[in-house]
């Protein structure tokens, strides 16, 4: 369930945090009982995943196999001794 409440209506610190694009805590007796977050509400999960994609530029796939093969190479050497080490 979702309750829309217009910004005016908050305090100016809580409207002030949200507008730099600050989270707000909300609390009761010392303990956060909820959160709110700026940004887009209704999408989640795979449909926000799907809408990022289609905004985001084409893949490199070549780029992206270079860079396996660098993490590869770095995973795959020795690692130093530490100044600790003789």
């Amino acid at each position: 369930m979702t309750v829309r409440i217009a910004i005016d209506e908050r305090p100016l610190e809580v409207r002030r945090a949200i507008e730099r694009g600050d989270a707000v805590e909300l609390e009761r007796g010392g303990q956060v009982i909820g959160r709110l977050e700026p940004g887009s509400p209704g999408t989640a999960g795979w449909e926000q995943f799907l809408m990022l994609r289609r905004l985001s530029p084409p893949l490199d796939h070549d780029a992206f196999l270079d860079d396996l093969e660098q993490v590869r190479e770095e995973l795959n050497r020795a690692a130093s001794p530490g100044p600790w080490e003789p």
